[in-house]
């Protein structure tokens, strides 16, 4: 018998049946899930009018042959079952844009699609700031040690964190500045508009610190505050509060900005001990400054380790997704899991949120999950949820207008980025997203290429590489174009994937990918190498 869906139609279904039976809801009942996947399939192939009592039991549960089911009542048993975990699956996630029901009296499934829901403008979350703008510089070390270099990466993050909440002030990252003195004021002035810089330097051991910081006025030019902290790092998290305290009373004063009302995100709780304290300075110098699969297995192995002493670590969950999501964009140390690493880092991340909903690196966390899972009204939902919570945060306005303008909205993607104000900063995630937007909408390409030169890749980063070669390209520089392909091609070969598909992944419009795809055949054609989009 024909089926009455189109190919797209029957695989839109199956994608959201499994994603359905590997809920945990669904997971802890084998039973359900057996009949819910035979009714479907049913109803995919045609055979929906075989769906009575009879043939759902022998064949859907495994009934005998003599099974009647005006005798046994297990098949009405199971199917109420079934509609009750149904209505509780879709009640806890609106997000998703498909539902399956069987109407009572029936065995048929009946899939219907949501309606998104109504989009509201990423602006509306933008209110600018009353008082002075800030720049905060990168925390100067001592010694190279690996515990300051943990402290210096990881405690900066945290204390900006919770410092871009404050109302009264608009905090910006320039931790990506470089040179003397001089000109550094002079870009944090003339560039970015700040009045103010403030400066740390740290000295630690691994188990205390002394930190000393200051802060300048650059419009006059000299220093109007300092002061220095011996900490004990038991707790990060608290150190990072009581600075982030410090520094706003600092510069409330000279400023004469009253009301030191303060809208303080929960990052999540911590246990109050150095592994957590640890593991979140682990986590930050990975993630920003050296992103290696030795790593990447070792903050995994401490953070699961906390979270099952300590199951209500919200940061954890959120940390532990990141890094199952590194695990699909970089292939880094994938593990021998049942669950695809997707649908784990969706799983942990919504953990995470359940215990911490005002946390808004779990959101933007969140929003990853579903641009990967390419759900993208699910997508721009937590991209919105993580602005309202922390609109000033520059950090999380350049991640979420990199993924924006990748999803195909590059005017807003690109705003965002503007306002979070990090073009300079080292990072390639940053790199990446302005990479992406010169190309897309820029005029200057050379800006391109010094934006690229100067970005550190993660290994196995191979987008990077694709949008190195697109950079080139449009600065005519076809040799390394060229050479940037053949590297994103080795990367794939040897993780047996392919280009387009990595392309795809990443980039959601489907104008945005044929213009890109059409690019790198040319690139590969003009060169006589043999660089095929698909394997």
């Amino acid at each position: 018998m024909s089926t009455p869906y189109s190919v797209e139609e029957a695989a839109q279904i199956q994608h959201h049946l499994k994603h359905l039976v590997e809920l945990p809801s669904f997971a802890r009942s084998p039973v359900i899930v057996q009949l819910l996947t035979y009714l479907v399939r049913q109803e995919l192939a045609g055979e929906g009018e075989r769906l009575k009592g009879y043939t759902v039991g022998v064949e859907g549960l495994n009934k005998p042959a003599d099974f009647d089911p005006s005798v046994d009542s297990g098949v009405r048993v199971e199917l109420g079952r079934l509609r009750r975990m149904l209505e509780a699956a879709y009640a806890e996630d609106p997000m998703v844009n498909m539902v399956i029901e069987i109407p009572k009296g029936s065995y048929r499934p009946r899939f219907t699609q949501r309606e998104a829901p109504p989009q509201h403008s990423l602006e509306s979350h933008f209110v600018p700031s009353a008082g002075p703008a800030v720049a905060i510089l990168a925390f100067d070390t001592v010694s190279d040690s690996e515990a300051e270099k943990r402290l210096v990466t990881g405690l900066r993050v945290e204390v900006l964190n919770e410092l871009y909440p404050y109302k009264e002030f608009h905090f910006v990252d320039a931790s990506g500045l470089s040179g003397s003195d001089r000109d550094v004021h002079r870009r944090c002035r003339d560039e970015f508009d700040c009045e103010f810089l403030v400066k740390s330097t740290i000295q630690s051991d691994g188990q205390q610190a002394n930190i000393h910081f200051s802060v300048t006025d650059l419009l006059l030019n000299h220093n109007i505050w300092a002061k220095r902290y011996d900490l004990d790092l038991e707790d990060v998290l608290d150190t990072a509060r009581n600075l982030a305290g410090e520094l706003s009373r600092s510069l409330a004063a000279p400023t004469g900005v009253l009301g030191m009302s303060a809208i303080r995100k929960r990052l999540g709780v911590a246990p109050a001990d150095w592994q957590a304290s640890d593991c979140i300075l682990r986590w930050h110098l990975y993630r920003l400054r050296d992103k290696t699969k030795q790593n990447h297995a070792a903050v995994r192995a401490q953070v699961r380790e906390l979270l099952n002493r300590d199951p209500g670590f919200a940061y954890g969950y959120v940390i532990y997704a990141m890094l199952k999501l590194d695990e699909v964009v970089y292939r880094m140390n994938p593990e021998g899991e049942d669950a695809d690493a997707l649908d784990r880092a969706l799983f942990l991340v919504n953990q995470g949120i359940t215990i911490d909903p005002e946390n808004a690196i779990g959101h933007y966390t969140l929003a990853q999950c579903y641009f990967f899972r390419n759900e993208l009204v699910a997508f721009r939902a937590s991209i919105e949820e993580c602005l309202r919570l922390n609109p000033r945060n520059s950090d999380l306005l350049h991640h979420c207008g990199a993924f924006i303008g990748l999803s195909g909205d590059w005017e807003v993607g690109t705003n965002l980025l503007e306002r979070g104000g990090m073009r300079y900063h080292s990072g390639v995630g940053y790199r990446l997203a302005y990479l992406m937007q010169e190309w897309f909408l820029g005029t200057d390409p050379l800006e391109g290429v010094r934006l690229f030169e100067t970005a550190y890749i993660p290994p196995d980063f191979s987008v990077a590489y694709i949008g190195g070669a697109l950079i080139y390209a449009r600065a005519g520089q076809k040799a390394r174009a060229v050479d940037c392909l053949r590297r994103a091609y080795a990367i794939e070969q040897h993780l047996d994937r392919d280009l387009e598909t990595l392309v795809c992944n990443w980039i959601k419009s489907e104008s945005d990918r044929s213009a890109v795809l059409e690019v790198l055949g040319d690139l590969a054609r003009s060169f006589g190498i043999v660089v095929p989009l698909k394997s």
